[in-house]
């Protein structure tokens, strides 16, 4: 009895300790997620996110700190805002778009005036939407420029970069935030002719230098690269008349609230008046003279004047025969030959201002990627472009203009010689 008795108790004590133990056997299996990995995941998907969007990233990251840059230069008024920017604007502004698009308000073509007039519907102040506009146009050059440069280069990292230095070369956002200016719509769509060009729809590059020459005359700079093709066979016959065609096109709106179209079209002749001084502070041919570039009264002016663009025009035949007849055209050639141009037409040309080689600076930063080794031809352009920016709104004079220009002909004596080694020397040697 007492054996079965301690066999029931011992039983007993078993199922007891078993009841005791279940809960704490059985706790493990419920296990939840812990704090680590929910970090874990997190911080997974954070890096995930990061490397999928990581370029997008960092193109919005440069473009926030660049604007950034620019709007802390928005309070300065210069000159040419003071001027003509503001009075035009507020004419608008007071007349009404109807009447003020219907005579001649400045010299500017329309185009930009169309602009204006939309400007003064916004409620900020005209400094900051002239600014902003121009700021606006500096991202959509950037961005003409990095796709250049990808489709020249196929890389990534080099695409970003070309779209970084555009948006951070003090030459750009100091005409766009300090200045005012609107150099950067023009040129936007110059480089993005160039764009089109090395995508091989010509048709479409011709349509996007037409609206850049309705906007600033300085798109002529880059026409002689154009007739380069028309003579290879490039472009259409009509393609001038396309040119033509999307300037009158422009003219329109203007036309049909009353300005006489003849004033509209006669816009860029009025402007080649304005001013007599042989260089306005820009780094070309006449300033390697001294001082006596920067005499407007000088009666020898009128002479000199005509002397120069006889020079300029010699010049630019000369290299069109030169490209045209004595090159094989390859699709880089578009880039070669603008920036060319870009440096060489304004160079010989009298009454240029110190902003008048915005275009060939721009142009030199693809350049610049299309050949790694010559890199020094976009340091040079924006060291000539900026120090003349800064003497104009900050009256900055370390350095004469005629050293500035001696730098300016260093580059263009180097970028000859690199093409005519490209070009004439290596090409005889192909076609051997």
């Amino acid at each position: 009895m007492e054996n079965q008795t301690n066999e029931k108790e011992l039983v007993v004590t078993e199922q007891a300790a078993q009841i005791q133990q279940t809960p704490q056997e059985e706790q493990p299996l419920q296990t939840l997620p812990t704090e680590n990995s929910a970090m874990k995941r997190c911080l997974d998907a954070v890096k995930g996110f990061l490397i999928k969007y990581e370029f997008a990233l960092l193109f919005i990251a440069i473009t926030i700190m660049t604007m950034l840059v620019r709007f802390a230069l928005f309070d300065g008024r210069s000159g040419d805002y003071n001027g003509f920017l503001s009075e035009w604007f507020n004419t608008i502004k007071a007349e009404g778009p109807l009447k003020a698009l219907g005579h001649k308000i400045g010299d500017y073509t329309p185009a930009y005036f169309y602009i204006l007039t939309i400007l003064t519907f916004i409620p900020v102040s005209s400094l900051v939407s002239i600014k902003f506009v121009s700021c606006i146009f500096d991202i959509v050059l950037a961005i003409a420029v990095c796709l250049c440069v990808k489709e020249l280069t196929k890389s990534k990292w080099k695409t970003f970069a070309a779209y970084a230095i555009v948006l951070l070369m003090p030459s750009v956002f100091f005409n766009s935030g300090a200045w005012a200016q609107c150099d950067s719509i023009f040129t936007s769509f110059c480089i993005w002719s160039l764009y089109f060009l090395l995508k091989k729809k010509n048709v479409t590059a011709v349509i996007m230098y037409g609206i850049a020459f309705a906007f600033k005359l300085q798109a002529i700079f880059m026409a002689p690269l154009f007739a380069v093709m028309w003579f290879k066979g490039k472009i259409p016959l009509w393609s001038p008349l396309l040119v033509v065609g999307v300037y009158v096109l422009f003219c329109v709106p203007s036309w049909l609230c009353g300005r006489s179209l003849w004033s509209l079209l006669t816009v860029y002749f009025d402007q080649a008046g304005s001013y007599r001084m042989l260089t306005l502070f820009a780094t070309t041919f006449v300033a390697l003279f001294g001082k006596v570039s920067m005499n407007s009264n000088s009666h020898h002016v009128d002479r000199v004047s005509t002397m120069l663009i006889m020079l300029a025009l010699t010049v630019t035949i000369l290299l069109i025969y030169l490209c045209a007849r004595k090159t094989k055209w390859k699709r880089e050639s578009a880039i070669d030959f603008a920036y060319l141009f870009c440096l060489i037409v304004p160079f010989f040309l009298p009454h240029m201002h110190e902003r008048y080689f915005y275009l060939a600076t721009l142009v030199s930063i693809v350049y610049s990627f299309l050949h790694p080794k010559r890199i020094y031809a976009a340091a040079i352009s924006e060291f000539c472009a900026f120090y003349v920016v800064c003497n104009h709104l900050y009256t900055i004079n370390y350095l004469s203009l005629q050293i500035v220009t001696m730098i300016q002909v260093a580059n263009i004596v180097l970028l000859l010689r690199d093409l005519w080694k490209d070009y004439i020397v290596n090409g005889a040697n192909e076609n051997a």
